[in-house]
């Protein structure tokens, strides 16, 4: 798994999620910033000293899914987003793949899924050697063997 010299904001209400997010993503070499929901997550992205190369954003409540992806779309237009939810609405889906999240995964998030993810936004745009990009939107989700990590899985 490659060694990761990133700044990620993580956002989901439940403390415990976010002390295991922030574990797995330090012990890859991410430089990581918590938020216990877009409020918190706000007052984060307008320091001026700390930008995210990533968001990764739980969803509170599906009715605020299409505000919430477009508060942190508007406040970091150019990062990535990663959607993690325990909602599995198909609706729910689209509407954050369209509003361009890089990936919708439902929990509980296996942690090589997770990482699988985060390698696809993080190289988002850049080209390979051939030209061609190296992300295209997960449309499906795929399942990934489990690693090593402390926490195998994320809920």
């Amino acid at each position: 798994m490659p060694a990761w010299n990133k700044r990620i904001l993580v956002i989901d209400d439940d403390p415990g999620i976010l002390r295991a997010m922030e574990k797995v993503l330090a012990g890859e070499g991410a430089i990581v910033r918590t938020a216990r929901g877009i409020p918190q997550a706000s007052a984060v992205l307008i320091s001026a000293d700390w930008s995210p190369d990533l968001l990764i954003t739980d969803l509170e409540m599906p009715k605020l899914a299409r505000t919430s992806l477009s508060t942190l779309r508007a406040a970091c237009p150019h990062s990535p987003l990663i959607v993690i939810t325990a909602l599995s609405d198909p609706e729910i889906r689209t509407e954050c793949l369209a509003a361009g999240a890089a990936a919708f995964l439902e929990k509980p998030v296996d942690t090589a899924q997770l990482m699988a993810a985060i390698t696809a936004a993080l190289n988002q745009g850049q080209e390979t050697p051939s030209g061609a990009a190296a992300y295209r939107p997960a449309t499906a989700q795929a399942s990934a063997p489990t690693t090593q990590h402390p926490f195998n899985q994320i809920q």
